[in-house]
């Protein structure tokens, strides 16, 4: 996989994860594994939401996890309701220090396409099975997904970038390329866990390691390369 190649599907990928992270504190009148279990199933809730669509789960992930109301969370937060920033539109927003104006333009659509792809292996994920707690202030969840079977990158016929074109509109072509091999890859029942963490009052989901859903779903859709 080309350098550029590479560089696409990574942003790709820590963009996503970035535009969910959360910490996690939740309400003190459930046992522990009963807000460990609440973390874990909002977490599922905040990928799986519509990319596209202005969705109120973002801030009710974060009053539920904060252990108050979600007109408390709203003012907290210093938001307006009616004005919620869809996952797509933050990620853009994100993106924009990176690229020109001109350049975002070419993008979005692609980013659009990429990121609903991505979504939608999200919502086949479910919680399976028991609970376990490999230490009494941890919670590991499995985590059932159907997901497309680990992609060989190299393996596949790349586009051509061209050196002279704007690094947008190379981002964009491979943002498609790539979309359309995890469309319409075979897709395999993977197991996963997500695992929450007690620090003092806070139960917090393990975001960044690729043993745990999400960071380990990404993974399994972005497969190997020549890098692995």
């Amino acid at each position: 996989m080309t350098k550029s190649h590479k560089i696409a599907l990574a942003l790709f990928s820590s963009c996503m994860i970035a535009t969910h992270s959360a910490s996690a504190k939740t309400d003190s009148n459930s046992s522990d594994a009963a807000k460990a279990k609440n973390v874990a199933e909002l977490l599922l809730g905040v990928f799986s939401q519509d990319p596209s669509q202005p969705n109120r789960v973002n801030i009710q992930f974060k009053a539920a996890i904060a252990g108050i109301t979600e007109a408390e969370a709203i003012k907290n937060l210093g938001v307006d309701a009616n004005v919620i920033s869809s996952p797509s539109a933050m990620m853009k927003e994100m993106m924009r220090d990176q690229f020109s104006p001109e350049d975002m333009a070419i993008i979005s659509p692609a980013l659009d396409r990429q990121i609903l792809s991505q979504t939608k292996i999200m919502q086949s994920c479910k919680l399976t099975g028991q609970m376990t707690q490999p230490s009494t202030t941890q919670y590991e969840f499995p985590v059932q997904c159907q997901v497309p079977l680990l992609i060989d990158w190299n393996a596949i016929k790349q586009p051509e970038i061209n050196q002279e074109d704007s690094m947008g509109k190379n981002f964009a072509i491979v943002a498609d390329w790539s979309t359309n091999i995890i469309n319409t890859a075979p897709r395999n029942s993977y197991t996963t866990k997500i695992r929450v963490v007690q620090e003092g009052k806070s139960f917090v989901p393990e975001m960044d390691d690729e043993e745990y859903f999400p960071s380990s779903v990404t993974k399994q859709i972005m497969g190997t390369s020549e890098s692995e």
